[in-house]
């Protein structure tokens, strides 16, 4: 477990069963981890209320949540009750499914494509928007992959609408700006972080070789030196002198084996605490 025998791990489900089999796995798991006492717990809430949960604000530096966003009728809730749980530095990583574009109320209401987590999906700009509303200035993407319907008669119900899986990076960071600006800093991965000893993907367009100094807007600049991961980066300069908008388009994109095309570039686990809300993923299981 990423978080260490010191760390521990939160997992919430609204779900009475799907706890009760969790509860019943802490002590093989525990055991498994050659860990002395358990360190994760699971707990019963909605990802829209964390706090009413049991989970503090400001407690957590990850979380996790793998496609139950989309299920929620108020993605605006979920994004900042995850904001506020979050501590100052922060992250939320999750993946959903999400449209190219809005969805007519007619679509949302058919069963089987909201059972498929299909109906449910977020036009991506709203998104985009609801994350900068509650805080998430400028959200990133790890991953991004179409969906294909293979059903004709649901095909014909979505029209010309296409969906992606998308895994999201959110950063809490007071310093964030609405988009990514130019102060002539520059970053350079050390290649400390296990697993990564010569590069360390951050998004979708931002992969950093080992040693080689990159030009980087303020926006990476803080999710790289004033997080988790500052031990892991030299960052050279500051926001004193204002070059303009950075142009993300000279940032070095990222392939990954499971993406077939990349996001937009116009916006651009390692704490001891992390809360997995409503889906199992990255070895924190809820």
């Amino acid at each position: 477990m990423q978080v260490g025998e010191t760390g521990s791990v939160t997992g919430i489900d609204m779900t009475d069963e799907l706890l009760a089999v969790s509860r019943a796995h802490i002590d093989a798991y525990t055991k498994q981890l050659g860990y002395k006492q358990p360190n994760l717990k699971f707990v019963s809430g909605y990802i829209e209320f964390l706090e009413k949960a049991g989970i503090a604000a400001n407690s957590l530096d990850l979380i996790i949540s793998n496609c139950v966003v989309n299920l929620s009728p108020n993605k605006e809730q979920v994004l900042r009750s995850a904001f506020n749980a979050l501590k100052e530095g922060g992250e939320m990583h999750f993946s959903d499914v999400y449209s190219d574009r809005k969805i007519p109320d007619a679509t949302r209401k058919h069963k089987v494509l909201y059972g498929e987590c299909i109906s449910g999906a977020l036009y991506i700009n709203d998104f985009i928007h609801l994350c900068k509303k509650v805080g998430f200035e400028d959200p990133r993407v790890l991953i991004k992959t179409p969906i294909t319907i293979g059903n004709p008669e649901l095909q014909d119900l979505l029209g010309e609408t296409k969906f992606y899986s998308i895994t999201m990076r959110l950063f809490k960071l007071k310093n964030l700006e609405m988009k990514c600006e130019d102060y002539g800093q520059v970053a350079i991965y050390k290649g400390t972080l296990p697993g990564n000893k010569h590069s360390y993907i951050l998004d979708d367009h931002h992969k950093f070789e080992a040693n080689k100094p990159a030009l980087v807007c303020g926006n990476t600049a803080s999710m790289l030196g004033e997080t988790w991961l500052k031990k892991h980066f030299t960052i050279i300069g500051d926001r004193n002198v204002h070059y303009g908008e950075f142009d993300c388009s000279n940032s070095k994109a990222v392939a990954t084996a499971s993406s077939s095309s990349s996001s937009s570039s116009d916006d651009c686990c390692a704490g001891d605490s992390a809360c997995s809300a409503g889906g199992c993923s990255s070895g924190v299981c809820c």
